[in-house]
């Protein structure tokens, strides 16, 4: 018959705060035994790492257990030698109880976002709906990882009448696909690199871009601005630029997501500069801001930062 409790035993060289420093130890003794179980059932492992998302599915149990088990109970204190021993203990059906109806909860949020992202989607917006997939997906995989926790700590079984977080990443993947994004550019000069490289961006994100404004879902505009020249190390010349994006969604006067960045080019002449400036904005920070104002708007899309983009280089002609 299995033990009412989980227990761990943690110390601490004694001190003002070596009751708090031991429980730390002690919990962490709980987490490292909750881990080993969920690592070593390929059902349960494969269960918190449902989403695909966790790279470091141990580091992910770990972060997970130690945010839930925080109310472990301390049932013993003692000191020997210079040290300070705690032993706390994590009921098992008590944990169960309350994660079981935080697991309820979780399910009729879940359920409402899904309702949600299908109106959206049916009345014709989808870069609102695939948010809220990609939102739903979020709370899936959290239900996921504590019903994997109940079936540990708890020794019982959560049936999954929810859906699974991979096929709500998939169905905000195929929505985003189908809004269609106008992208705009304000800058001084080298405006055409920038468009360039935010409809490669915005393409590997998986939206495509219109050509005319009437056909669009949404809006997405870069503005540059470049700072008066300076000098530095005798004759050559520094331009600072700033990058700034925003995303409108259809039929809305609020700009639903928002993202920056700057850099600084330099040359033999403030023409130079200012081309060079504009080429690493366009090279580098345009993916880096898409991807930033991407999540900021909850679309939980693939990085293009971390690819090279099409911007051509300085002082070329662009298609």
């Amino acid at each position: 018959m299995a033990a009412r409790a989980i227990v761990g035993v943690g110390g601490a060289p004694d001190g003002p705060d070596a009751p708090s420093a031991a429980r730390r130890q002690a919990l962490l003794e709980i987490v490292e035994q909750i881990r080993v179980r969920i690592a070593g059932d390929t059902t349960l492992r494969a269960r918190v790492d449902g989403t695909g998302e966790s790279w470091n599915v141990d580091e992910h149990i770990r972060t997970r257990a130690s945010a839930e088990i925080e109310g472990a109970d301390v049932v013993d204190t003692c000191h020997e030698k210079g040290t300070t021993y705690v032993l706390a203990a994590l009921d098992r059906e008590r944990f169960a109880v309350r994660a079981g109806e935080r697991i309820e909860r979780m399910k009729a949020e879940l359920a409402s976002l899904e309702s949600k992202a299908r109106a959206s989607d049916a009345t014709g917006f989808p870069l609102d709906a695939a948010a809220l997939w990609f939102e739903a997906a979020a709370v899936s995989s959290r239900i996921e990882d504590l019903a994997a926790l109940v079936e540990v700590i708890g020794q019982r079984q959560v049936p999954s009448r929810w859906t699974d977080a991979r096929t709500l990443r998939r169905q905000g993947l195929a929505t985003a696909g189908k809004a269609v994004v106008r992208v705009e550019v304000d800058a001084p000069a080298e405006a055409e690199p920038l468009r360039n490289a935010a409809v490669v961006c915005l393409g590997r994100a998986g939206m495509p871009v219109a050509g005319k404004a009437d056909n669009a879902d949404a809006v997405f505009s870069l503005k540059v601005t470049l700072e008066n020249a300076g000098r530095v190390d005798g004759d050559l010349i520094v331009v600072r630029g700033t990058l700034n994006a925003t995303m409108l969604r259809k039929h809305s006067a609020t700009v639903s997501a928002a993202a920056d960045g700057s850099a600084k080019g330099a040359g033999d002449s403030e023409a130079a500069a200012r081309r060079d400036t504009m080429h690493v904005l366009s090279s580098r920070k345009v993916p880096e801001v898409i991807d930033r104002l991407l999540r900021s708007g909850g679309w939980v899309l693939p990085s293009c930062s971390d690819k090279e983009t099409a911007a051509p280089s300085p002082g070329s002609t662009s298609p």
